[in-house]
Protein backbone atom coordinates (compact mmCIF):
# COMPACT_ATOMS: atom_id res chain seq x y z
CA UNK A 1 0.00 0.00 0.00
CA UNK A 2 2.85 2.40 0.83
CA UNK A 3 4.73 1.56 -2.47
CA UNK A 4 1.45 2.69 -4.37
CA UNK A 5 1.13 5.95 -2.53
CA UNK A 6 4.71 7.03 -3.36
CA UNK A 7 4.32 6.17 -6.99
CA UNK A 8 0.95 8.17 -7.04
CA UNK A 9 3.17 11.18 -5.45
CA UNK A 10 6.16 10.73 -7.32
CA UNK A 11 3.43 10.97 -10.65
CA UNK A 12 1.76 13.85 -9.77
CA UNK A 13 5.03 16.03 -8.94
CA UNK A 14 6.40 14.72 -12.35
CA UNK A 15 3.04 16.58 -14.12
CA UNK A 16 3.55 19.86 -12.21
CA UNK A 17 7.28 19.75 -13.97
CA UNK A 18 5.86 19.76 -17.25
CA UNK A 19 3.02 21.82 -16.50
CA UNK A 20 5.76 24.60 -15.49
CA UNK A 21 7.63 23.68 -18.28
CA UNK A 22 4.80 24.36 -20.93
CA UNK A 23 3.13 27.67 -19.50
CA UNK A 24 5.78 31.08 -19.33
CA UNK A 25 4.23 33.67 -17.79
CA UNK A 26 3.77 36.88 -20.15
CA UNK A 27 4.37 40.53 -19.67
CA UNK A 28 1.96 42.03 -21.89
CA UNK A 29 2.49 46.00 -23.58
CA UNK A 30 0.63 48.57 -22.53
CA UNK A 31 0.18 52.28 -23.67
CA UNK A 32 -0.87 55.52 -22.17
CA UNK A 33 -1.47 58.65 -24.84
CA UNK A 34 -1.98 62.15 -23.82
CA UNK A 35 -3.39 65.04 -26.71
CA UNK A 36 -1.73 68.24 -25.83
CA UNK A 37 -2.72 71.62 -27.42
CA UNK A 38 -0.36 74.39 -28.41
CA UNK A 39 -0.76 78.06 -29.06
CA UNK A 40 0.33 79.72 -32.17
CA UNK A 41 0.87 83.62 -32.67
CA UNK A 42 -2.52 84.76 -30.56
CA UNK A 43 -2.99 83.92 -26.59
CA UNK A 44 -5.48 81.33 -26.25
CA UNK A 45 -5.71 80.19 -30.08
CA UNK A 46 -4.99 76.82 -31.01
CA UNK A 47 -2.74 76.28 -34.20
CA UNK A 48 -1.61 72.72 -33.73
CA UNK A 49 -2.63 69.46 -32.04
CA UNK A 50 0.41 67.14 -30.97
CA UNK A 51 -0.84 63.45 -30.13
CA UNK A 52 2.15 61.91 -27.86
CA UNK A 53 1.71 57.88 -27.29
CA UNK A 54 4.17 55.98 -24.92
CA UNK A 55 4.58 52.35 -24.00
CA UNK A 56 5.39 50.56 -20.52
CA UNK A 57 6.01 47.65 -19.24
CA UNK A 58 7.24 46.31 -22.70
CA UNK A 59 10.10 43.40 -21.63
CA UNK A 60 9.10 40.65 -24.04
CA UNK A 61 8.22 41.08 -28.20
CA UNK A 62 8.66 43.51 -30.86
CA UNK A 63 6.47 46.34 -31.92
CA UNK A 64 6.51 45.91 -35.46
CA UNK A 65 3.65 49.08 -36.20
CA UNK A 66 2.91 51.80 -33.94
CA UNK A 67 0.48 54.94 -34.42
CA UNK A 68 -2.60 57.05 -33.83
CA UNK A 69 -6.47 56.07 -34.83
CA UNK A 70 -8.99 58.85 -34.70
CA UNK A 71 -12.42 58.51 -35.53
CA UNK A 72 -15.77 61.15 -35.54
CA UNK A 73 -18.01 58.03 -34.98
CA UNK A 74 -16.79 55.49 -33.11
CA UNK A 75 -16.04 56.02 -29.53
CA UNK A 76 -13.47 53.51 -29.16
CA UNK A 77 -11.38 53.69 -32.88
CA UNK A 78 -9.85 50.73 -34.47
CA UNK A 79 -7.81 49.93 -37.00
CA UNK A 80 -9.66 49.40 -39.93
CA UNK A 81 -12.41 51.50 -38.66
CA UNK A 82 -11.27 54.89 -38.62
CA UNK A 83 -11.62 58.76 -40.31
CA UNK A 84 -7.43 58.84 -40.07
CA UNK A 85 -4.69 56.50 -39.11
CA UNK A 86 -0.64 57.61 -38.70
CA UNK A 87 1.25 54.75 -38.48
CA UNK A 88 5.21 54.26 -38.62
CA UNK A 89 6.61 50.95 -38.76
CA UNK A 90 9.16 49.54 -35.84
CA UNK A 91 9.28 50.91 -32.54
CA UNK A 92 12.60 50.74 -30.45
CA UNK A 93 12.29 49.53 -26.69
CA UNK A 94 14.81 52.36 -25.69
CA UNK A 95 13.08 54.67 -27.66
CA UNK A 96 9.14 54.01 -25.67
CA UNK A 97 7.43 57.87 -26.74
CA UNK A 98 6.11 59.09 -29.97
CA UNK A 99 4.12 61.88 -31.00
CA UNK A 100 2.11 63.12 -34.03
CA UNK A 101 1.82 66.63 -34.51
CA UNK A 102 -1.78 67.72 -36.54
CA UNK A 103 -2.19 71.24 -37.44
CA UNK A 104 -5.93 73.01 -36.28
CA UNK A 105 -6.65 73.61 -40.01
CA UNK A 106 -6.61 70.01 -41.11
CA UNK A 107 -8.95 69.04 -38.94
CA UNK A 108 -12.68 69.75 -40.24
CA UNK A 109 -15.02 70.52 -37.51
CA UNK A 110 -15.84 67.42 -35.53
CA UNK A 111 -15.43 65.82 -31.73
CA UNK A 112 -12.50 63.18 -32.23
CA UNK A 113 -11.80 60.11 -30.29
CA UNK A 114 -8.47 59.08 -30.50
CA UNK A 115 -6.53 56.09 -29.01
CA UNK A 116 -2.55 55.50 -29.26
CA UNK A 117 -2.09 51.56 -30.91
CA UNK A 118 0.73 49.43 -31.31
CA UNK A 119 0.89 46.13 -33.07
CA UNK A 120 3.56 43.55 -31.59
CA UNK A 121 4.69 40.05 -31.91
CA UNK A 122 4.54 37.68 -28.73
CA UNK A 123 5.57 34.19 -28.04
CA UNK A 124 5.04 33.79 -31.74
CA UNK A 125 1.02 35.70 -32.05
CA UNK A 126 1.03 38.79 -33.29
CA UNK A 127 -1.45 41.42 -30.84
CA UNK A 128 -2.94 45.16 -31.35
CA UNK A 129 -3.08 46.97 -27.86
CA UNK A 130 -4.74 50.25 -27.47
CA UNK A 131 -4.54 53.47 -24.85
CA UNK A 132 -7.57 54.80 -23.17
CA UNK A 133 -9.38 56.83 -25.68
CA UNK A 134 -9.09 60.79 -25.27
CA UNK A 135 -11.48 62.82 -26.82
CA UNK A 136 -10.88 66.15 -29.09
CA UNK A 137 -13.68 68.43 -29.74
CA UNK A 138 -13.37 70.75 -32.45
CA UNK A 139 -16.72 71.61 -33.35
CA UNK A 140 -17.33 75.41 -32.93
CA UNK A 141 -19.19 76.16 -30.06
CA UNK A 142 -21.45 79.54 -28.83
CA UNK A 143 -22.86 79.71 -25.51
CA UNK A 144 -24.37 82.14 -23.09
CA UNK A 145 -22.46 82.35 -19.89
CA UNK A 146 -24.60 84.55 -17.87
CA UNK A 147 -26.88 87.64 -17.89
CA UNK A 148 -27.14 90.10 -15.43
CA UNK A 149 -29.55 92.99 -15.01
CA UNK A 150 -27.56 96.12 -14.67
CA UNK A 151 -28.44 99.09 -12.07
CA UNK A 152 -30.51 101.04 -14.76
CA UNK A 153 -33.89 99.52 -15.41
CA UNK A 154 -34.99 97.39 -18.18
CA UNK A 155 -31.22 96.56 -19.19
CA UNK A 156 -29.39 93.40 -18.87
CA UNK A 157 -25.78 92.58 -19.96
CA UNK A 158 -25.39 89.17 -21.42
CA UNK A 159 -21.74 87.31 -21.42
CA UNK A 160 -20.95 85.34 -24.64
CA UNK A 161 -17.95 82.71 -25.37
CA UNK A 162 -17.10 81.44 -28.91
CA UNK A 163 -14.57 78.90 -29.46
CA UNK A 164 -13.22 76.22 -31.14
CA UNK A 165 -13.09 78.29 -34.27
CA UNK A 166 -10.26 77.48 -37.24
CA UNK A 167 -7.32 79.58 -38.09
CA UNK A 168 -7.07 82.13 -40.63
CA UNK A 169 -11.17 82.30 -40.89
CA UNK A 170 -13.29 85.43 -40.33
CA UNK A 171 -16.49 85.72 -38.74
CA UNK A 172 -18.39 88.51 -40.11
CA UNK A 173 -20.87 89.53 -37.35
CA UNK A 174 -21.62 88.68 -33.90
CA UNK A 175 -24.31 89.38 -31.09
CA UNK A 176 -27.57 88.45 -28.61
CA UNK A 177 -31.15 88.13 -30.04
CA UNK A 178 -34.05 87.81 -27.62
CA UNK A 179 -37.36 87.74 -27.89
CA UNK A 180 -40.39 86.33 -25.04
CA UNK A 181 -41.23 83.39 -27.42
CA UNK A 182 -38.31 80.44 -27.45
CA UNK A 183 -39.38 79.75 -30.62
CA UNK A 184 -39.32 82.87 -32.51
CA UNK A 185 -36.14 85.24 -32.38
CA UNK A 186 -35.21 88.48 -34.13
CA UNK A 187 -32.55 88.31 -36.88
CA UNK A 188 -29.14 89.52 -36.01
CA UNK A 189 -28.50 93.07 -36.45
CA UNK A 190 -25.97 94.23 -39.54
CA UNK A 191 -22.98 95.66 -37.71
CA UNK A 192 -19.34 96.18 -38.39
CA UNK A 193 -17.99 94.01 -35.69
CA UNK A 194 -15.46 90.98 -36.69
CA UNK A 195 -14.28 88.49 -35.34
CA UNK A 196 -10.54 87.87 -37.03
CA UNK A 197 -7.12 85.57 -36.82
CA UNK A 198 -6.07 88.41 -33.99
CA UNK A 199 -8.47 87.54 -31.49
CA UNK A 200 -8.01 84.81 -29.00
CA UNK A 201 -9.76 81.80 -28.92
CA UNK A 202 -12.22 81.51 -26.86
CA UNK A 203 -13.32 84.38 -27.62
CA UNK A 204 -15.56 86.09 -25.16
CA UNK A 205 -17.83 88.79 -25.87
CA UNK A 206 -20.85 91.19 -24.54
CA UNK A 207 -23.97 92.71 -25.16
CA UNK A 208 -26.28 94.50 -23.95
CA UNK A 209 -30.12 94.25 -23.96
CA UNK A 210 -32.61 97.19 -23.21
CA UNK A 211 -36.40 97.19 -22.64
CA UNK A 212 -36.84 94.94 -20.41
CA UNK A 213 -39.57 94.51 -18.04
CA UNK A 214 -39.50 93.43 -14.33
CA UNK A 215 -41.42 90.23 -14.22
CA UNK A 216 -41.75 89.21 -17.56
CA UNK A 217 -39.23 86.08 -18.67
CA UNK A 218 -37.57 86.69 -22.05
CA UNK A 219 -35.17 84.31 -23.69
CA UNK A 220 -31.95 84.85 -25.61
CA UNK A 221 -29.32 82.87 -27.65
CA UNK A 222 -25.84 83.92 -28.83
CA UNK A 223 -25.45 84.35 -32.57
CA UNK A 224 -22.39 84.24 -34.37
CA UNK A 225 -22.12 85.07 -38.53
CA UNK A 226 -19.60 83.26 -40.66
CA UNK A 227 -18.04 84.69 -43.70
CA UNK A 228 -20.27 83.22 -45.76
CA UNK A 229 -23.50 84.44 -44.20
CA UNK A 230 -24.32 81.07 -42.52
CA UNK A 231 -25.18 81.29 -38.68
CA UNK A 232 -24.16 79.66 -35.45
CA UNK A 233 -26.26 79.76 -32.28
CA UNK A 234 -25.81 79.19 -29.14
CA UNK A 235 -28.16 77.53 -26.73
CA UNK A 236 -31.24 79.31 -25.36
CA UNK A 237 -30.98 80.89 -21.73
CA UNK A 238 -34.18 81.95 -20.33
CA UNK A 239 -34.07 84.64 -17.91
CA UNK A 240 -36.44 87.07 -15.97
CA UNK A 241 -35.76 90.60 -14.99
CA UNK A 242 -36.83 91.78 -11.57
CA UNK A 243 -36.74 94.83 -9.92
CA UNK A 244 -35.89 94.60 -6.20
CA UNK A 245 -35.34 97.43 -3.74
CA UNK A 246 -35.42 96.53 0.05
CA UNK A 247 -34.87 99.71 1.09
CA UNK A 248 -37.18 102.11 -0.55
CA UNK A 249 -34.39 104.28 -1.83
CA UNK A 250 -35.02 103.88 -5.67
CA UNK A 251 -32.07 101.89 -6.34
CA UNK A 252 -32.43 98.10 -7.31
CA UNK A 253 -31.13 95.85 -5.01
CA UNK A 254 -28.18 94.76 -7.66
CA UNK A 255 -26.79 98.24 -7.57
CA UNK A 256 -27.16 99.34 -4.20
CA UNK A 257 -23.79 98.93 -2.20
CA UNK A 258 -26.54 99.45 1.14
CA UNK A 259 -29.87 96.84 0.63
CA UNK A 260 -31.04 98.01 4.06
CA UNK A 261 -30.30 100.96 4.46
CA UNK A 262 -28.56 100.85 7.64
CA UNK A 263 -25.17 102.61 6.73
CA UNK A 264 -23.45 99.93 7.00
CA UNK A 265 -22.26 98.17 2.96
CA UNK A 266 -23.43 94.98 2.12
CA UNK A 267 -20.07 93.86 1.81
CA UNK A 268 -19.46 94.66 5.79
CA UNK A 269 -22.99 93.41 6.81
CA UNK A 270 -23.86 90.10 8.04
CA UNK A 271 -27.82 90.22 6.84
CA UNK A 272 -27.56 92.87 4.20
CA UNK A 273 -31.25 92.70 3.78
CA UNK A 274 -32.19 93.31 7.61
CA UNK A 275 -31.68 96.81 8.86
CA UNK A 276 -31.55 96.28 12.35
CA UNK A 277 -28.76 93.93 11.92
CA UNK A 278 -25.27 95.18 10.67
CA UNK A 279 -22.96 93.30 12.90
CA UNK A 280 -21.84 96.59 14.57
CA UNK A 281 -21.33 97.09 18.31
CA UNK A 282 -18.98 100.30 18.91
CA UNK A 283 -20.14 100.83 21.81
CA UNK A 284 -19.15 96.74 23.33
CA UNK A 285 -22.09 96.85 25.34
CA UNK A 286 -23.16 93.49 23.43
CA UNK A 287 -25.89 94.71 21.36
CA UNK A 288 -25.70 95.24 17.50
CA UNK A 289 -25.45 99.20 16.93
CA UNK A 290 -28.47 99.15 14.42
CA UNK A 291 -31.15 96.94 16.87
CA UNK A 292 -33.01 99.92 17.78
CA UNK A 293 -33.25 102.11 15.38
CA UNK A 294 -32.56 100.04 11.88
CA UNK A 295 -29.36 102.22 11.44
CA UNK A 296 -26.28 102.25 13.01
CA UNK A 297 -26.84 104.48 16.46
CA UNK A 298 -25.03 103.24 19.37
CA UNK A 299 -26.74 105.25 21.64
CA UNK A 300 -29.86 103.79 20.87
CA UNK A 301 -29.21 100.10 19.72
CA UNK A 302 -32.08 98.15 21.43
CA UNK A 303 -34.41 97.78 24.35
CA UNK A 304 -32.95 98.96 27.44
CA UNK A 305 -35.67 98.60 29.98
CA UNK A 306 -34.17 99.93 33.23
CA UNK A 307 -32.54 102.77 30.90
CA UNK A 308 -29.07 102.33 32.59
CA UNK A 309 -27.22 102.53 28.84
CA UNK A 310 -26.93 99.11 28.27
CA UNK A 311 -29.36 97.10 26.20
CA UNK A 312 -31.01 94.42 27.50
CA UNK A 313 -29.07 91.84 24.88
CA UNK A 314 -25.69 93.26 26.70
CA UNK A 315 -27.22 93.79 30.22
CA UNK A 316 -26.50 91.36 32.99
CA UNK A 317 -29.83 92.76 34.97
CA UNK A 318 -31.95 93.69 32.42
CA UNK A 319 -34.67 95.36 34.95
CA UNK A 320 -32.18 96.51 37.55
CA UNK A 321 -33.57 95.11 40.68
CA UNK A 322 -29.93 93.30 41.58
CA UNK A 323 -30.79 90.19 41.08
CA UNK A 324 -28.77 88.79 37.61
CA UNK A 325 -31.14 87.60 35.04
CA UNK A 326 -30.23 83.79 35.18
CA UNK A 327 -31.60 83.92 37.83
CA UNK A 328 -34.62 86.27 37.78
CA UNK A 329 -37.86 85.07 36.68
CA UNK A 330 -38.71 88.28 35.42
CA UNK A 331 -35.79 89.86 34.29
CA UNK A 332 -37.48 92.76 32.50
CA UNK A 333 -40.03 93.60 35.43
CA UNK A 334 -38.10 94.95 38.69
CA UNK A 335 -41.14 94.00 41.19
CA UNK A 336 -40.47 90.30 40.88
CA UNK A 337 -37.49 88.57 40.86
CA UNK A 338 -38.40 85.05 42.43
CA UNK A 339 -37.13 85.64 45.47
CA UNK A 340 -38.75 85.20 49.15
CA UNK A 341 -35.01 85.18 51.59
CA UNK A 342 -37.30 86.20 54.91
CA UNK A 343 -39.95 83.77 53.78
CA UNK A 344 -42.85 85.93 54.17
CA UNK A 345 -44.61 84.57 51.05
CA UNK A 346 -43.73 88.01 49.23
CA UNK A 347 -41.46 88.71 46.09
CA UNK A 348 -38.34 90.06 48.05
CA UNK A 349 -38.45 93.37 44.91
CA UNK A 350 -41.98 93.66 45.28
CA UNK A 351 -40.92 96.61 47.30
CA UNK A 352 -38.82 98.58 46.47
CA UNK A 353 -38.29 97.40 42.90
CA UNK A 354 -34.95 95.83 43.52
CA UNK A 355 -33.78 93.11 46.25
CA UNK A 356 -35.28 94.49 49.61
CA UNK A 357 -36.63 91.83 51.88
CA UNK A 358 -37.39 94.13 54.23
CA UNK A 359 -39.91 96.33 52.61
CA UNK A 360 -41.02 93.67 49.77
CA UNK A 361 -44.22 95.72 49.59
CA UNK A 362 -47.01 96.69 49.50
CA UNK A 363 -47.71 96.16 53.43
CA UNK A 364 -51.30 97.77 53.51
CA UNK A 365 -51.60 97.90 57.34
CA UNK A 366 -47.72 98.44 58.03
CA UNK A 367 -47.24 95.39 60.11
CA UNK A 368 -43.91 94.32 58.58
CA UNK A 369 -45.70 91.29 56.59
CA UNK A 370 -46.34 92.22 53.00
CA UNK A 371 -49.67 91.63 51.91
CA UNK A 372 -49.57 89.28 49.96
CA UNK A 373 -48.48 86.82 52.49
CA UNK A 374 -50.42 88.72 55.61
CA UNK A 375 -53.48 87.06 56.91
CA UNK A 376 -54.67 90.34 57.66
CA UNK A 377 -53.65 93.15 54.99
CA UNK A 378 -55.86 95.73 56.85
CA UNK A 379 -55.39 95.53 60.33
CA UNK A 380 -51.68 95.02 61.92
CA UNK A 381 -51.01 91.64 63.07
CA UNK A 382 -47.31 91.01 63.06
CA UNK A 383 -47.45 87.76 64.74
CA UNK A 384 -49.08 86.41 62.00
CA UNK A 385 -51.37 84.10 64.65
CA UNK A 386 -54.55 82.34 63.10
CA UNK A 387 -56.24 79.99 66.23
CA UNK A 388 -58.59 78.53 63.96
CA UNK A 389 -56.27 78.19 60.45
CA UNK A 390 -59.01 79.12 58.35
CA UNK A 391 -56.30 81.82 56.78
CA UNK A 392 -57.87 84.89 58.59
CA UNK A 393 -55.56 86.18 61.45
CA UNK A 394 -57.17 86.28 64.41
CA UNK A 395 -56.76 90.33 64.22
CA UNK A 396 -59.22 90.26 61.24
CA UNK A 397 -61.26 87.12 62.24
CA UNK A 398 -64.95 88.01 63.48
CA UNK A 399 -64.95 84.46 65.33
CA UNK A 400 -61.02 83.22 65.77
CA UNK A 401 -62.06 79.32 67.05
CA UNK A 402 -64.56 78.93 64.56
CA UNK A 403 -67.42 77.51 66.43
CA UNK A 404 -70.01 79.92 65.36
CA UNK A 405 -70.07 82.47 67.92
CA UNK A 406 -68.59 86.10 67.32
CA UNK A 407 -65.88 86.57 68.98
CA UNK A 408 -67.67 89.21 70.77
CA UNK A 409 -70.47 87.46 72.10
CA UNK A 410 -67.90 84.50 72.70
CA UNK A 411 -66.65 84.01 76.64
CA UNK A 412 -63.48 82.18 75.44
CA UNK A 413 -63.16 83.43 71.58
CA UNK A 414 -60.34 80.99 71.09
CA UNK A 415 -62.03 77.77 72.64
CA UNK A 416 -64.57 76.05 70.57
CA UNK A 417 -65.72 73.58 73.03
CA UNK A 418 -66.96 77.45 75.39
CA UNK A 419 -69.61 79.76 73.24
CA UNK A 420 -71.58 80.86 76.11
CA UNK A 421 -74.88 79.58 74.95
CA UNK A 422 -77.23 77.53 76.53
CA UNK A 423 -80.32 77.30 74.26
CA UNK A 424 -81.86 74.66 76.21
CA UNK A 425 -80.95 75.87 79.61
CA UNK A 426 -80.04 72.92 80.68
CA UNK A 427 -76.79 74.02 82.40
CA UNK A 428 -74.49 73.08 80.04
CA UNK A 429 -72.65 75.06 77.60
CA UNK A 430 -74.00 74.45 74.11
CA UNK A 431 -70.43 73.94 72.82
CA UNK A 432 -69.17 71.84 75.09
CA UNK A 433 -69.41 68.69 72.86
CA UNK A 434 -69.22 70.58 69.37
CA UNK A 435 -69.11 68.88 65.84
CA UNK A 436 -65.50 69.70 64.87
CA UNK A 437 -63.48 72.19 66.83
CA UNK A 438 -62.38 74.36 65.23
CA UNK A 439 -63.74 73.17 61.45
CA UNK A 440 -65.50 75.46 59.75
CA UNK A 441 -69.26 73.77 60.95
CA UNK A 442 -70.97 75.43 64.18
CA UNK A 443 -70.65 73.96 67.27
CA UNK A 444 -73.55 75.31 69.74
CA UNK A 445 -75.62 71.97 69.93
CA UNK A 446 -78.32 72.14 72.57
CA UNK A 447 -79.14 68.20 71.98
CA UNK A 448 -75.41 67.28 72.40
CA UNK A 449 -74.21 69.38 75.10
CA UNK A 450 -73.63 66.33 76.98
CA UNK A 451 -76.46 67.34 79.65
Amino acid sequence: MRKRIATLLLAAFSLTGCLKDKFIALNFLSLSLDVDLKEGGYVGQIDTVVLIGKTSQWEEGEVRQHGFVLSSAQAEPRLGKNDAIYAWPQLDRDKPIFQKTLHRNALPEAIYYIRAYAVYLLAGEERTVYSETDTLNLNLQVFIRGIHPLCEQGLARVEAVFTNRALNETYRNYGVVFSENPQEFPALPDSSLRITNGFPDPFEFSAFLSGLEPGRVYFARAVVQRADESFLYSNIFSFQIEFNDSNGDGINDNCDEDDDGDGVPDLEDPEPYNRFICGRDDDFDGCDDCAGSGFVDPNNDGIDTDGDGLCDAGDPDDDNDRVLDPDDIAPTYKFICGKDDDHDGCDDCSGSGYYDPAHDAPDTDQDGICDAGDNCRTVPNATQEDTDGDGLGDACDFDDDNDGVNDDADPEPLNPFVCGQDADGDGCDDCSIGVDGFGPAPDATPANDGC
